[in-house]
Parts: structure tokens; sequence; C-alpha cells
């Protein structure tokens, strides 16, 4: 009984701890973002952003940055203000509109790295109002680690 208690709590601990608001697929997160951007819910779209504490223990150690020793407090609040104003900007420009959602696909690279996978420059096409395509570019970058997706940054 104590080696079965033993063998479950050093497996849990193994695991990686997962992504509060994360999704399963870069589609279902899009998705989501659509849904609140409709809603006019600026809120749901910053909690659907990877958290500073989630940038800082699992992005930062890896990212060239933090190796070049540039300062993590400068790189973490340029990220989040533009963050910020891309949140704001998608609400004045898309807030409100019903968008369907048809496909993702991204301009600018692919970065993997020890536990985690950036996609960035993502191109989304949906379908609005009177069936007019439209194509997006409001989110900066996805980031990817254990099959959880969050938003890296908007635009």
């Amino acid at each position: 009984m104590v080696k079965t208690l033993l063998i479950a709590i050093t497996l849990l601990g193994c695991r990686q701890a997962r992504w509060q608001d994360s999704e399963p697929s870069k589609e279902r997160l899009i998705k989501r973002a659509l849904s609140a951007i409709e809603d006019r819910d600026a809120l749901a779209l910053k909690k659907i952003m990877i958290t500073e504490q989630d940038f800082r223990n699992y992005i930062w150690p890896e990212l060239p940055a933090k190796k070049n020793n540039a300062p993590y407090d400068y790189i973490w609040s340029q990220m989040a203000m533009k963050s910020g104003l891309g949140i704001e900007n998608i609400m004045n420009t898309l807030g409100g509109i019903k968008m369907t959602f048809r496909d993702c696909a991204f301009e600018d690279s692919m970065e993997s790295y020890s536990g985690f996978t950036i996609y960035s420059g993502a191109i989304v096409r949906v379908e609005g109002q009177q069936d007019l395509e439209r194509k997006l570019r409001v989110f900066g970058s996805i980031v990817e680690r254990a099959g959880e997706f969050k938003i890296l940054s908007y635009r």
C-alpha cells in the first residue's frame, strides 16, 4: 500500500502542470478568441493569454533573449504592453462582430524549444456578415506546451 502510494506521488510529481484556460488545439483556441471578440469580452482574451508566471517559469528560461542576458522585466513589460494595446485595438475594430472560423496559417516561423513550440504570425481566415471572408492578423504568437495552447501575444 505504501509502495503504491509512493509510486503515485512520484508519477504525479513528474507530470507537467496544466496551464489554466488553455485549449487542446490552435483551432479551438482561436475559436474561443473569436467568441470573446464577438462578445466584446477583453477579459476573456486576457484569460487565454499566457500569464506572467507561466511565461517566467516555462517560456523565458529557453528564449534567446534570456540567454543573451536581456532583462526579464523589460521583455515581459513590452510584450504585455503590446498585447494590451492589441486587445484594445481588436475590441475597437472587431468587437461585437460575429465571425466563423475557417482556417489558420502561420506566415512567420515555428520555433521549437525544450518543452514548448511558438507559432508566429497567425493569419486567421474567417467568414463574417453577408458571408464576407476576411483574413485577420490579430494574434502575434501562439504557444504550445504538452498539447496545450495559449496566446503568447496579440498584435
